[in-house]
């Protein structure tokens, strides 16, 4: 667990490291603001969607809800894919999710060391599972799938996670590790990618109750302001 010493250190290391960096090109610069207290809203909702078609043995909504169960500064942070143990596809068959709190610090937006996991959904898989996730400074603004060679459910997932600079910009989008057994071919991808300053809160799928597979995922997302 994260210290607010460590926090405040890395805030720090990362305001005077900006100081060497060149400026974000504008094709991913969104804003820039001094002093900013951010914040999530609650109230303003994009859900994003990932449907395969199929609708046979679907389970009810499995889902974590950062926003909704732990606070307005939770958000989601880290996956954890566990491969299925029980066919020859190559599949997620059991998905965790952890939800961290974020404060404000030197006007970044940072991991404050608090959090909590809970198990999405759960098949018959295999363990242990593979872990993705964000770095303390940064905030999960897209999930990307990558599915079977029909597109029928998913074979492994990765976040992608955003950030707010010492200048008090928006847009240093970067992938984490991919997570999930590798199928015999790449197969196609689908981004989830929220719209500019807007961040996961929560995510939720319907699997197949007989075979274990994601069938459809959603993730929901919300603005980050500042003031």
């Amino acid at each position: 667990m994260t210290s607010s010493c460590q926090v405040v250190a890395l805030a720090l290391a990362l305001a005077l490291g900006a100081c060497a960096m060149d400026p974000p090109s504008p094709e991913v610069s969104l804003t820039e603001h001094s002093q900013a207290l951010w914040a999530v809203e609650t109230g303003a909702v994009t859900t994003l969607v990932w449907d395969s078609g199929k609708t046979e043995n679907l389970s009810p909504w499995k889902s974590i809800d950062c926003n909704g169960t732990y606070g307005s500064a939770w958000l989601l942070s880290a996956l954890r894919a566990f491969a299925d143990a029980g066919s020859v596809d190559k599949f997620i068959a059991k998905l965790t999710g952890t939800c961290s709190s974020y404060q404000n610090a030197f006007g970044l937006f940072l991991q404050d060391g608090h959090s909590d996991s809970a198990v999405i959904f759960s098949a018959n898989h295999k363990t242990p599972g593979e872990l993705t996730e964000i770095s303390l400074d940064r905030y999960v603004n897209g999930v990307e799938l990558e599915l079977d060679n029909f597109s029928d459910y998913v074979q492994r997932l990765r976040m992608f996670g955003d950030k707010i600079t010492a200048s008090g910009e928006l847009g240093d989008n970067e992938g984490t590790t991919w997570v999930g057994p590798h199928g015999f071919l790449i197969g196609p991808l689908h981004a989830l990618m929220c719209p500019r300053a807007r961040v996961i809160t929560g995510l939720a799928l319907r699997y197949d109750t007989q075979k274990g597979k994601i069938r459809t995922l959603k993730v929901t997302c919300r603005p980050l302001t500042d003031s």
